[in-house]
């Protein structure tokens, strides 16, 4: 970057393999040979252009100023003159997708992923809705009041009623079965020696649930819960 700083603005770098030799030549006791030089050169020049620092063969304002050892502020100041401005708002459509015309926001980005799926990056970017991400939404804890108001903050226009449907929807369906982890069951034949179980302070280490009027789940293993019922004075098997 130093070197191509020393030369005029706008020069473009047609050939590396020249580039090499004039590294290798002005820099011997670093550079013992072109050979040497020439695949580090490369993978600099390669990460140079992904950083903006080389665009069209180029040394770029932001390259400029790296090579200069410029500080903080100016860094960024010629960063914001090749990058495009962050778009903060969507445009969200009847078929359940929003699009971004530009490099999304970061918070744009985060409620996008959170409630949709990427489908395409480019100059124009693209989320898909769909039931199975508009529940991890509300798996996170998010509501469907929430994430209409999040949705309209950052949309250009109302909301389209299928994307609202679509998270009303899911809000109502979701938390309609819930899942609980058992290691074992407990039954019997009693409601009231399942209630007295339940209950008894020995066993509170089962972590026990009611299943049914006579089955409770133990959160421990077959063993460990023969063990305790055991201990309280049962005789289970």
């Amino acid at each position: 970057l130093a070197l191509l700083a020393d030369y005029p603005a706008r020069t473009a770098v047609t050939d590396l393999d020249s580039l090499i030799d004039v590294l290798a030549w002005r820099f011997p006791l670093r550079y013992h040979s072109a050979e040497a030089v020439g695949p580090y050169l490369v993978a600099t020049w390669n990460e140079a252009q992904r950083l903006g620092l080389i665009i069209d063969d180029t040394l770029s304002v932001l390259g400029r100023a790296v090579a200069t050892d410029a500080y903080h502020e100016e860094l960024v100041e010629r960063a914001g003159q090749i990058l495009p401005a962050p778009v903060g708002w969507a445009t969200f459509l009847p078929d359940l997708t929003a699009v971004v015309s530009g490099p999304p926001s970061a918070e744009l980005s985060r409620l996008l992923d959170l409630v949709a799926a990427l489908e395409t990056r480019d100059t124009a970017s693209t989320w898909r809705l769909s039931p199975s991400s508009v529940r991890r939404a509300l798996d996170a804890g998010h509501t469907a009041d929430g994430l209409l108001a999040q949705l309209a903050d950052v949309s250009d226009r109302p909301l389209p009623q299928p994307v609202e449907y679509l998270i009303k929807d899911a809000a109502r369906r979701h938390g309609q079965l819930q899942v609980r982890a058992v290691s074992c069951v407990v039954s019997t034949s009693d409601p009231a020696v399942a209630a007295e179980i339940a209950a008894h302070r020995k066993l509170t280490g089962l972590e026990l649930s009611h299943l049914a009027a006579t089955v409770l789940g133990s959160a421990k293993s077959a063993e460990e819960t023969l063990r305790l019922l055991r201990g309280a004075g049962y005789s289970p098997v």
